[in-house]
């Protein structure tokens, strides 16, 4: 039986401003099956995070298809869309962008009481993914008390705490200093196996390679 779980066909991004068409993306396609990691590389401006934010249904492709489960996604509107994002899609960026007035469990748990799951089951859901990514003894911490490599750790927390079968990263490591890096990378690897959380990361960093099951090439808007 399969596993595939994602696919996206042939997926093109056009940018219009004015008399300007900028091709952010040329028909780039993949398959994701369930659990595993994939890495994809590029040079700047070469479509990486268009084709990631496609992938993750923010934002409309100017032709293409992402099936998920089947389903075309962008058959949906606006608000299918907004619930299909918070079930099923995490996102991690290159910054983190903790709130700096919460504590680590707070800046994790927003993300369910926005969608109005009830606070008890909210703090206990966001404190047993901290626990996950190795942060245990740093729930009450605020932001500016943290590390750069533990602020990134809150802000995987964040992106796994409504428990989504995707999590798309882009550039997660990207203004980490090397040993934080591999430490960060490390908890993608060992929630990877852990959770079978399907990730996607995109990156110019070749160490990360060595981190996920497949990798790809992205150059000018082609995979």
């Amino acid at each position: 039986m399969s596993r595939i779980f994602l696919v996206a066909e042939d997926l093109e991004k056009i940018y219009i401003n004015g008399d300007d068409r900028v091709h952010a993306l040329r028909s780039a396609s993949l398959k994701l099956n369930k659990g595993e990691a994939v890495s994809i590389f590029g040079p700047s401006g070469s479509g990486k995070s268009t084709f990631l934010h496609l992938l993750g249904a923010f934002d409309r492709p100017t032709s293409g298809k992402v099936f998920f489960d089947g389903k075309d996604v962008f058959e949906m509107d606006d608000s299918e869309l907004a619930e299909f994002r918070n079930r099923e899609i995490g996102f991690v960026f290159q910054f983190h962008h903790l709130l700096p007035e919460f504590s680590a469990l707070e800046n994790v748990a927003l993300p369910l009481l926005i969608a109005k799951i009830p606070r008890t089951e909210a703090f206990e859901r966001a404190n047993a993914v901290l626990v996950e990514v190795g942060l245990a003894d740093r729930t009450d911490f605020l932001p500016v008390k943290l590390s750069g490599g533990e602020k990134q750790r809150v802000a995987v927390a964040r992106a796994l705490v409504h428990n989504p079968r995707l999590v798309l990263a882009d550039e997660p490591t990207g203004n980490l200093d090397l040993e934080t890096e591999r430490e960060v990378m490390g908890v993608f690897t060992d929630l990877n196996d852990k959770l079978k959380v399907t990730f996607v990361i995109v990156s110019h960093n070749p160490i990360i390679k060595r981190f996920t099951d497949r990798q790809y090439n992205l150059i000018d808007g082609k995979m």
